[in-house]
């Protein structure tokens, strides 16, 4: 499988399902900006609350073809696995990319558990073998990765924007990154906190 992040603002996607793997596809998809549409004969009330605020279109009934013109991605998450395979079968020969719940084998891409924190957006993918286990790693990593490294991130984030909007030239900056970043690795930064004021004054 190859690791890929998607801007899905306003990409119309279908969730078919109204149970909990439904809601949960949906609340990640929302996240993302996703126009997204669920198709189900009945759902829980959390995706009913969620369509009835016109976050979602929610259509009470049963899977049709036609419900696969248009949408981008496709997730089939019900609890009938033979109604799953055939969304699969019909998306791949459409050419649609789409996601059977729980079952990589039929999926033409999976989504990995994300773990995010201050800026931080971590995958973690076991190329289907269990989804179960790229769970319990996510949980592992807000013990395993300390606070500090959000303000790590919050220093080359705003670095690089002050490089961007000063007049240095392109491949200057990058050279500049490159030299601060042979400085001031984690462990140094976490012990000097450099402002990035001081380090646009020292590599002019």
């Amino acid at each position: 499988m190859y690791p890929i992040s998607l801007n899905l603002r306003g990409t119309p996607v279908l969730v078919v399902g109204g149970g909990r793997v439904a809601l949960r596809k949906v609340q990640n998809l929302l996240r993302e900006g996703a126009k997204i549409t669920v198709v189900a004969p009945k759902t829980l009330p959390e995706l009913m609350s969620l369509a009835q605020s016109g976050q979602i279109k929610l259509y009470l009934r049963e899977f049709q073809e036609e419900d696969l013109s248009g949408p981008k991605l496709v997730f089939a998450a019900t609890d009938n696995s033979e109604l799953n395979k055939r969304i699969a079968n019909l998306c791949q020969r459409l050419g649609i990319w789409v996601n059977v719940a729980d079952n990589p084998e039929e999926s033409n891409f999976i989504v990995p558990a994300v773990w995010r924190r201050g800026g931080w957006e971590i995958a973690v993918g076991t190329s289907g073998l269990s989804p179960l286990a790229a769970r319990l790693l996510k949980e592992e990593l807000s013990w395993l990765i300390d606070p500090a490294w959000d303000d790590y991130l919050k220093f080359w984030g705003e670095l690089r924007k002050a490089l961007k909007e000063s007049n240095i030239e392109k491949n200057r900056r990058e050279e500049i990154l490159k030299e601060v970043a042979k400085i001031y690795d984690y462990r140094k930064f976490c012990r000097e906190k450099p402002s990035v004021k001081l380090i646009l004054e020292k590599f002019k």
